[in-house]
């Protein structure tokens, strides 16, 4: 079930267990946290999307918005942006400090629809073309892992409601494909459900969650089981990396039954980020949209 933005309460907890057994995460927490209460208060002023999302729904080999624009009201998402922008400079400044003030201003319908609408184009490459058509200088990394960050926290509620109307229709539940039935962006990790083991992948953008074989690569779709794998830290089979040999793709999964309760995905994805480092280490990527990201 789509729960995002995550409750305060929830938020609050999850955060309070990261920091208390890794101490430089709080400064992260206290961002999503903020971040989170932005998104609330958008959501809850915004349409359902349960119209939209009642659009016949024909090609089933696709994701859901293939082809489609998210209807996203241009000052609303402007407004969020600013916000956003100001939220990420406060908690995370830099050299390159107020290049990304202006980017939310005066968002055209034009920029809605063609860009912040699209879900193909939230990724960190279709970003860089955007601010550059923009005239906004983001060759440095840290602008450019900000202004993804930005936009993508920005657009989420408006992705996530569609995700909510959409897990219950029948195309949703028949998914059987590594990318996400309603965006279609591969996932950002995994859990395995507490009650009978099954991978539910989970989707960064829109934050869908859906059930996929654990017996193939969300990636290539191997099921050489010879070349499918997994590893953990010691005293820390909770949180495992599942990797294929064959694409060198890597997912991040989170065991619910051993961890002893239920997460954040998306924070939990940022808290475990050294388990990216080890899969780095080990010579596997993580892959955005279909490119490599590593």
């Amino acid at each position: 079930m789509v729960l995002y933005p995550p409750t305060t309460e929830k938020v609050e907890r999850e955060a309070k267990s990261y920091v208390a057994t890794d101490k430089a995460l709080a400064q992260v927490m206290d961002f999503y946290a903020e971040a989170y209460n932005l998104q609330r208060k958008v959501a809850a002023e915004s349409s359902d999307m349960a119209e939209f999302s009642t659009i016949a729904h024909t090609e089933v080999e696709k994701p859901f918005l293939a082809g489609k624009a998210v209807p996203i009201d241009s000052s609303t998402l402007g407004e969020l942006l600013q916000k956003m922008v100001e939220i990420i400079e406060s908690y995370f400044p830099g050299e390159h400090k107020g290049v990304l003030s202006q980017l939310g201003a005066q968002l055209s319908a034009e920029d809605v629809s063609e860009f912040f609408g699209q879900a193909e184009k939230m990724s960190s490459v279709e970003i860089a073309k955007f601010l550059d058509d923009k005239g906004i200088d983001a060759e440095e990394k840290e602008v450019l892992d900000k202004a993804v960050l930005a936009i993508r926290m920005s657009v989420a509620p408006f992705y996530a409601k569609i995700a909510q109307a959409a897990e219950e229709k029948d195309w949703f539940k028949l998914w059987d494909k590594g990318s996400c039935p309603v965006c279609g962006e591969r996932p950002s990790m995994a859990v395995l459900r507490d009650e009978d083991g099954a991978r539910l992948l989970s989707c960064g953008l829109c934050h869908a969650s859906w059930e996929f074989s654990r017996s193939i690569c969300p990636s290539c779709l191997n099921d050489n089981q010879e070349q499918l794998k997994f590893f953990f830290l010691p005293q820390q089979e909770a949180r495992r990396v599942y990797v294929c040999d064959k694409c060198k793709y890597y997912t991040k999964t989170t065991v619910l039954k051993e961890l002893g309760k239920d997460v954040v995905p998306e924070l939990e994805n940022v808290s475990t980020y050294y388990l990216d480092i080890l899969a780095e280490e080990e010579g596997y990527g993580f892959f955005e949209m279909g490119k490599h990201v590593c």
